[in-house]
């Protein structure tokens, strides 16, 4: 099975994805939620870049790290209908981020989230 996660995990990094949304929960509005798992090792590229981008921009309070591998973590995916088919997948402001990316491109998504925060009343 972890050998099996791995390759999916390594081979869907070749395809494009774009943001899809989903319909959002309350408990993952204004959050910033990164899905990974403990085999995958395109996650273990992602994490790092990742918490470097959110500590940069003082938003640890809004991320939020959760792992496949976990029953709380998977029963909180399914809680919150989080449609979940690839790791590492990355929540921001509804939205599907899958894959890995730059720590640039992670810095303009993030940048999205908080200038959908910022024109809220």
């Amino acid at each position: 099975m972890k050998k099996i996660m791995c390759l999916l995990c390594g081979l869907f990094f070749i395809m494009t994805v774009e943001a899809v949304s989903i319909q959002c929960k309350p408990a993952l509005q204004n959050k910033i939620v990164l899905i990974v798992s403990q085999h995958c090792p395109q996650c273990k590229k992602a994490l790092p870049v990742i918490e470097q981008v959110i500590e940069n921009k003082n938003l640890e309070k809004n991320f939020q790290l959760l792992n496949i591998n976990n029953q709380i973590d998977r029963n909180y995916i399914k809680d919150n209908n989080i449609n979940l088919r690839f790791v590492p997948t990355l929540i921001v402001n509804c939205q599907y981020h899958v894959g890995v990316f730059s720590k640039a491109e992670y810095e303009k998504i993030i940048n999205l989230k908080e200038g959908a925060n910022n024109e809220k009343p």
